[in-house]
């Protein structure tokens, strides 16, 4: 292997293995895995991984992206079936590319980056078979200071909200990386617009609190079951004293039916026998 091969081959696995930890991140802030925060790290360093990359890079690092995030987030599928984890994990994951892919490398691509991934959860909430978004980074702030957007524009809102502040966070961090000073100055207006994009989030957040939650929470309710279909009401029989054994009845129309022949009955077996109301009377041993 030639020199710039080598070269172009350590570069894709450096991408690739930082889009794996990007995913990991948004997967590891999912209830029961880590905490809250991990989200927005995690969308951030994903977008930090599309910066200035063509549309096959981009779709590249959102594979991997979505694997690290999958893998994590779905693997509650391992418990039915393991072909079925790989195959779901792949398909899930080929969402991500798509919209990491169509995020333009230019201006814009703040809210790009978040509407692309709001776009991406509608779709696996509704395809296919009637969608199935479990996993997202929505769902990762059940714990955290955004799910109160949930009051107001459900999951999406909160999968936006995710997104912005990880976009944010990756503009803060480019526009204060060394590699951006040019002529002894520092370009900060990627870092001010991802500090916008922050305050926005934080501002939707707050207005969110204040949005009605509905009341407080129930903890005893009263629940009634009614069984229909009866023609009668049932009529309980008790027992024949000194029988020793528990009988029941059960009450329907009464079909006239020649009688049958008595027969034995087995020591153990139970007797049924019909009453002139149309019960059927029954007895068994106790």
């Amino acid at each position: 292997m030639t020199g710039p091969a080598r070269s172009r081959t350590a570069g894709l696995a450096g991408r690739a293995a930082l889009a794996l930890m990007a995913g990991g991140l948004v997967g590891c802030s999912l209830p029961s895995f880590g905490p809250w925060f991990l989200g927005p790290i995690g969308l951030g360093v994903a977008a930090w991984t599309i910066r200035g990359r063509l549309l096959r890079a981009r779709a590249f690092s959102g594979l991997f992206v979505g694997l690290g995030q999958f893998t994590i987030g779905c693997v509650w599928a391992l418990e039915f079936t393991g072909l079925g984890y790989v195959v779901l994990v792949a398909f899930e994951a080929a969402f991500i590319a798509v919209a990491l892919a169509i995020v333009p490398s230019g201006r814009g691509r703040l809210l790009a980056f978040a509407g692309s991934l709001t776009i991406l959860e509608w779709a696996r909430d509704h395809w296919p078979f009637g969608g199935l978004a479990i996993g997202s980074a929505a769902i990762g702030q059940a714990g955290g200071p955004l799910a109160g957007l949930a009051r107001v524009g459900g999951p999406l809102a909160v999968g936006a909200a995710v997104a912005l502040a990880g976009t944010g966070l990756a503009a803060v961090a480019g526009g204060v990386w060394p590699r951006r000073v040019t002529h002894g100055r520092l370009t900060l207006g990627p870092a001010l617009a991802g500090l916008a994009a922050l305050g926005t989030v934080a501002l939707g957040a707050g207005l969110a609190a204040l949005a009605p939650d509905g009341g407080p929470g129930r903890t005893d309710i009263s629940v009634a079951i009614v069984q229909g279909g009866a023609t009668s009401s049932p009529r309980h029989s008790a027992p024949r004293p000194g029988s020793g054994r528990p009988s029941t009845s059960s009450c329907g129309p009464r079909t006239p039916s020649p009688s049958p022949a008595r027969s034995p009955v087995a020591p153990g077996r139970s007797r049924s026998r019909t009453s002139p109301g149309g019960c059927t009377r029954r007895s068994s041993p106790a």
